[in-house]
């Protein structure tokens, strides 16, 4: 049960990130009436059956709370947890608790972090930034982290519109000292003095012997090797590119091989005086904690003297596409020799840039249910010679 939960929480998280991104990334939603909480406040009114958590820590709207004012409090019957939305006034922040009995405790720090172009650099900048900070220096703290800790999780995530950054332990004191290294790389990291950490991540020459070739190599740069002959990434990319021609909602994951040539280790630490401040982050807190003790060391290390920032992301908002109807038909890229038979994808696909947050988990969910291999949708595909869909 504590595992669905989990999943259940981390995929809200994801949702609620995609729908606060919006406004930095891609085509503008011309429809935000509706909002993560609202959604899942609906879903669970009813205290006794969420399980809501003993009331060790319990604060109501309105409460302040190290820095942190309660802005509101809910119930949720399926992730039986009480909800925590809190603001931090003296840094812009935003934190959500999501309170239970779960011993296994869980934080991330996310961003909106709007791509810009494909040169992938919000992925190389995710790769960098955890692997070193000015509080505990170094060239390899992602590693020593997971292999040095207590820890349950510990991972960092590009998405199209935000970055993520999820730790986890079931020991406090372990999540606390997590929780002290992950946030003093958001607040100084290594990368912003030393350019070989971009080099390592992103993209470097290296020569092994005075015989040997020259090759490129590099962490992202061999990741996103991966996708070059990907159908379904190619086919993803040419999608958006159709949708949203020439516009940030086109710009897709994945494609430093192809635009590597315009990296540069500015364009990495642009993106972090873009993006990187603590009113453009999202905390969220996850599990049965001391709250008041996580919640005044987040204020007391880095969120009291941080300041708000004013980040404004509104130069990477899209206008509105026109209505309309297109086909197009590309190329894939595959090796010599590669097969050819049922190699080909056909994608059809609609913009909601329109629709509300309810509307786009409908259509979520509908989604997940048309993908089951054994529904109708399916069989009727494989039953035209469409195979594989």
């Amino acid at each position: 049960m504590r595992e669905k939960r989990k999943l259940m929480a981390l995929s809200i998280m994801i949702l609620m990130l995609s729908v606060i991104s919006i406004s930095g990334c891609g085509a503008t939603q011309k429809d935000s009436s509706s909002n993560p909480q609202q959604v899942e406040e609906n879903g669970g009114q009813n205290s006794e059956a969420a399980g809501k958590p003993e009331e060790s820590t319990s604060f109501k709207a309105g409460d302040t709370v190290a820095g942190f004012t309660v802005d509101s409090v809910s119930e949720s019957a399926s992730l039986q947890s009480r909800i925590y939305n809190f603001s931090h006034e003296a840094s812009g922040a935003t934190l959500v608790w999501i309170q239970n009995d779960d011993p296994e405790l869980a934080f991330s720090i996310s961003f909106r972090t709007p791509y810009v172009d494909e040169t992938d650099t919000n992925h190389i900048f995710e790769h960098a930034i955890i692997s070193s900070s000015e509080k505990y220096p170094g060239t390899t703290l992602f590693f020593d982290l997971l292999g040095k800790s207590y820890n349950t999780f510990v991972n960092a995530f590009t998405y199209p519109c935000f970055t993520t950054y999820p730790v986890a332990s079931e020991n406090e004191e372990q999540f606390i000292r997590m929780v002290d290294v992950y946030m003093s790389c958001m607040a100084a990291p290594g990368i912003l003095t030393d350019e070989n950490l971009f080099k390592r991540e992103a993209l470097r020459y290296e020569l092994d012997s005075p015989e040997g070739e020259i090759r490129m190599t590099g962490t992202v740069f061999a990741e996103d090797n991966a996708y070059l002959t990907d159908l379904g990434s190619e086919a993803a990319n040419n999608v958006l590119d159709a949708l949203f021609p020439g516009q940030y909602a086109a710009n897709a994951i994945g494609r430093m091989h192809r635009n590597y040539k315009e990296l540069t280790y500015e364009s990495a630490i642009a993106t972090y005086e873009r993006a990187y401040h603590f009113d453009n982050s999202l905390i969220l807190l996850y599990g049965d904690m001391d709250g008041e003790r996580v919640l005044d060391f987040l204020d007391s290390e880095y969120l009291a003297d941080a300041g708000v920032n004013g980040t404004d992301l509104s130069a990477y908002e899209d206008p509105a596409t026109e209505d309309g109807h297109i086909e197009l038909t590309a190329p894939v890229p595959a090796y010599e020799g590669s097969a050819v038979e049922n190699a080909s994808r056909i994608d059809y696909a609609f913009s909601m840039e329109e629709s509300g947050w309810e509307d786009l988990l409908s259509w979520m969910v509908l989604a997940d249910i048309l993908n089951q291999e054994n529904e109708a949708f399916f069989t009727n595909l494989k039953a035209q010679g469409i195979q594989n869909p």
